[in-house]
Formats: C-alpha cells, structure tokens, sequence
C-alpha cells in the first residue's frame, strides 16, 4: 500500500492500510484531526454521485474500500484520487 499512499494527492486522507484489496485510511478535518462526520459525508457523496466505489465506514473514523478482487493497481489509486476529488472537502 506505500506505492498507493504516495499516489495519494489529498492531505486529509491519512493512514492507508488494508489486507489484500481491502483498503482502509482515516480521514482528517482541516486540522489533520480524524473526523466521522466528514468520512459519513465522503460515504454520502460517493454513493449520490454513484462514482463506482464501494465505500464503508469502519470505526471511529476509518473509511475502507472494498474492491472485486480483479481490481488493478491504477484503478486503486483512481478511487482513491475520485474520493479526494468528491465536492465535499471544504
């Protein structure tokens, strides 16, 4: 997951870890502080915009991904760029 978490362009995505294709990161309010709420709305918008990324909340204040295990390595780091990317980030 290094190769994955450097490709990561979004500050508040933080903590990238998982087994197998099962990805998980925590995301950071503007003050690199975790925040459910945010990961809840991340949730909310990915599946309004249908963005094709099956999103999960898992604890406090992880969000993971959970991709069909014939996922490739540049469609990880295309989900991971779209969920930096969604109109949510203030």
């Amino acid at each position: 997951h290094e190769g994955i978490n450097k490709k990561c362009d979004h500050t508040r995505l933080d903590n990238l870890r998982g087994e197998g294709w099962m990805l998980g990161f925590d995301v950071l309010d503007k003050n690199q502080n975790p925040n459910p709420k945010m990961r809840d709305a991340i949730v909310t918008c990915a599946e309004s915009q249908k963005e094709g990324v099956l999103l999960i909340a898992s604890g406090p204040t992880a969000l993971c991904i959970m991709p069909p295990i014939t996922m490739t390595n540049s469609e990880a780091d295309e989900a991971l760029h779209r969920i930096s990317h969604l109109p949510i980030w203030d």
